[in-house]
């Protein structure tokens, strides 16, 4: 049987230490890099070693597990709460206390015992707590550049791809483009067709043969949603984004401001950043996605599946520089023409800010 030491605990780190909540609060950050440096409460200076007062009402500040030496029971941490000077918890609670305005560190269970509703309320409001600071460092992390992300979006999204997928639904080529779409839509995969017999015998024994039509993948086709008839044009909604980004763009990104906007006003603009960023760069994806189709791979691919004898649509199809010529075999094909911008396209780089996310608005 394991026997637990009981803790030295000094009477600095007993004495209170009081702060209003908003100052506790903007030194969260500071607690936890004490807390993980030091490795227990009772050695951080700004943790109050000494019980809350009776009928105490705590809220919680943030979360934090001690680091994995201080999992073993006989190395954990003292509760204030329970048992000041004995290992009892690894996982904290950084609270604070409104009746003296101290801030300790307790067990995820010691509030809890001593009034639950009250805990679940403490719970409530850490959420709500975290989700504002995630909000907040959001804005901060991505309001001061949106000029950046505005020209970002307009130097990488022309309307190249709106060119191409225009001249490919024109005629004559609109219905074997047509053709070409009904055999790719459902995977983008090349098949060839081919025939199989097949004999069955009635209740007679008399054998019958039908004739089974098959479809074997070939190769696949990348970029083939540029074939898709039909759609909203990409740069269309390009357009869009950069107008919701721009209406943002008078939005104070000071830190000040932004942590003393209302929840609903902060959450609203968030909202609205994150879904401008998000649409902008899905359609980026899309662009980059349908270019392939211009591409050596999609080109090669659909030439030799086009000389396939049981190819299903016999197209023909060869790139030189901006030339694209494509059409049926042996029929007339037709030569477009690509944007310059085309060639300059590939690129895998989210936009600006589309790799972050506000994790969750406070409600």
């Amino acid at each position: 049987m394991t026997t637990l030491v009981r803790y030295e605990i000094s009477t600095t780190a007993s004495q209170p230490k009081a702060f209003s909540l908003q100052e506790a609060d903007d030194k969260i950050s500071e607690f936890v890099s004490e807390l993980k440096r030091e490795g227990l409460p009772h050695l951080c200076s700004f943790h109050t070693h000494s019980a809350p007062p009776a009928n105490a009402h705590l809220t919680y500040l943030e979360e934090f597990d001690l680091a994995p030496e201080f999992r073993k029971l006989q190395n954990r941490a003292a509760c204030p709460c329970c048992d000041s000077t004995r290992p009892r918890f690894f996982r904290v609670y950084i609270s604070y206390c409104f009746e003296d305005g101290c801030v300790r560190c307790v067990g995820r269970n010691c509030y809890k015992r001593l009034n639950p509703e009250g805990e679940k309320k403490a719970i409530r409001d850490l959420r709500a707590r975290k989700a504002r600071r995630a909000t907040v460092r959001y804005l901060l992390d991505n309001l001061g550049n949106l000029p950046k992300i505005v020209v970002a979006i307009r130097s990488n999204f022309g309307i190249a791809i709106d060119q191409l997928r225009y001249s490919l639904h024109q005629a004559p080529l609109q219905k074997t483009v047509d053709a070409l779409w009904n055999a790719v839509r459902d995977n983008g995969q090349l098949c060839t067709i081919t025939n199989r017999k097949v004999i069955s015998h009635n209740s007679h024994g008399s054998p019958s043969v039908r004739t089974h039509r098959e479809r074997l993948p070939f190769r696949p086709l990348p970029g083939y949603r540029v074939l898709e008839p039909g759609g909203v044009s990409l740069a269309a909604q390009i357009s869009t984004a950069i107008t919701d980004l721009e209406k943002l763009q008078g939005v104070p990104s000071d830190e000040e401001t932004i942590k003393n906007l209302q929840d609903v006003e902060r959450n609203r603009i968030a909202a609205k950043f994150s879904q401008a960023i998000e649409s902008a760069d899905s359609v980026r994806k899309k662009i980059i996605e349908m270019l392939e189709f211009v591409g050596p791979v999609a080109v090669a691919n659909l030439r030799i599946w086009g000389g396939h004898p049981n190819a299903e649509v016999p197209i023909e199809i060869h790139r030189q520089g901006l030339k694209l010529k494509i059409g049926l075999k042996n029929r007339s094909v037709i030569e477009i023409r690509l944007s310059a911008e085309i060639d300059l396209y590939p690129n895998s780089t989210p936009i600006l800010g589309a790799d972050q996310r506000a994790s969750r608005l406070s409600a």
